[in-house]
Formats: C-alpha cells, sequence, structure tokens
C-alpha cells in the first residue's frame, strides 16, 4: 500500500483545493448579494426624476 500513498495525497489535495475554492466563491456571493442589498436600500428613497419609473414608454 505504500506505492499508493501519493495517491492519498493527490486526491485529498484536490478536495482541499476544491473545498477552498468554494468557500472563496460562496463569500464573494455573500459579499455581493449584501453590496446589492445595499444599493437597493440606498436607491429605494429616491425616485426617477420626472416621477416616470421603469422604461420610456
Amino acid at each position: 500500500m505504500k506505492n499508493f500513498e501519493f495517491l492519498f495525497w493527490a486526491y485529498n489535495s484536490v478536495w482541499l483545493l476544491l473545498a477552498a475554492y468554494v468557500s472563496y466563491v460562496l463569500f464573494r456571493l455573500d459579499r455581493a448579494e449584501r453590496q446589492v442589498q445595499r444599493l437597493e436600500e440606498k436607491l429605494s428613497g429616491h425616485k426617477i426624476a420626472g416621477g416616470r419609473e421603469g422604461a420610456a414608454g
């Protein structure tokens, strides 16, 4: 079983890298969601000039 020690470490390394990447993506997603929420709160009190909301028709 000694010959397959490299396989054990390679397998674990891949899973550790995958876990780190997923954690990084989740952290960025959480930060982006908070930023969008702050922007929505900031814009919720503002009306579009001229009283129109949405696309011009």
